[in-house]
């Protein structure tokens, strides 16, 4: 059931679903053709919505805005995207280095893509330093299913244990030496589909690791990130 695939390979099976993105240096940009209904931590747009855009920007490790709200729908409206219809995020971490994943289940199907960059890698109750080079890991996850909204509060769980999971086998620590569960500027979308025949007769009520969806979800994202993180830890060492 679960696979990872070149995401230019999935973009039909998506797009006959109605979901579509676009992939550069600049930006990812994952459009819909009918609204998502999405919960997230996006500085723009975040909270619970409907909505047909997610875009995660790419900008430098210089990046200082006291407005990162605004800005966000500056580059948004240069887009010609409406900012009621969007989610945006922002990350210094290379857009090419994204790591995409897949789940194509009986009665729903999963898609992730993450960036992740371990610049200001931090751990609960651990120490860091706040004034570390931007470096984030942004976590989008598509879901063409029916989800109610106890399942999407618990997927954000879901995807969160994953990540820790993730980092702890990547052997990312923080400044104190121990395994970092994070950074100190993660964001996270989860977005449904939510097609009224998916609600009558597959509907998602639980995400959590007890569960069948739960289980591949966290699957996805733990290879997305680590996929993902393995690329920017290359790049470390390499210095590239």
């Amino acid at each position: 059931m679960f696979c990872v695939k070149d995401p230019q390979q999935s973009k039909p099976l998506w797009a006959n679903r109605g979901v579509h993105w676009v992939q550069n240096s600049r930006l990812i940009h994952i459009k819909s053709d009918r609204r998502l209904r999405t919960i997230s931590s996006a500085i723009h747009g975040g909270g619970m919505n409907n909505l047909y855009d997610i875009v995660n920007f790419k900008v430098p490790r210089t990046y200082n805005c006291d407005t990162p709200k605004l800005d966000l729908s500056l580059r948004l409206s240069q887009l010609g995207i409406s900012g009621n219809d969007a989610t945006a995020l922002m990350t210094a971490a290379r857009l090419d280095d994204a790591g995409w994943a897949e789940v194509q289940g009986a009665q729903w199907s999963i898609l992730v893509c993450v960036t992740a960059g371990f610049s200001n890698a931090a751990r609960v109750c651990g120490e860091y330093l706040k004034s570390l080079e931007p470096g984030t890991i942004n976590t989008i996850v598509i879901v063409d299913g029916y989800m109610t909204e106890e399942a999407f509060v618990e997927s954000v769980i879901t995807v969160t244990e994953a990540k820790a999971a993730a980092l702890s086998d990547l052997a990312v620590t923080c400044l104190d030496g121990r395994i970092a569960t994070g950074t100190t500027t993660d964001a996270v979308v989860v977005g449904a589909t939510q097609p009224p025949e998916y609600q009558r007769e597959c509907l998602i009520e639980y995400t959590g690791l007890a569960t069948e969806f739960g289980e591949q979800l966290a699957m996805a994202v733990y290879t997305a990130i680590c996929e993902s993180g393995q690329r920017y830890i290359l790049r470390q060492q390499n210095n590239t």
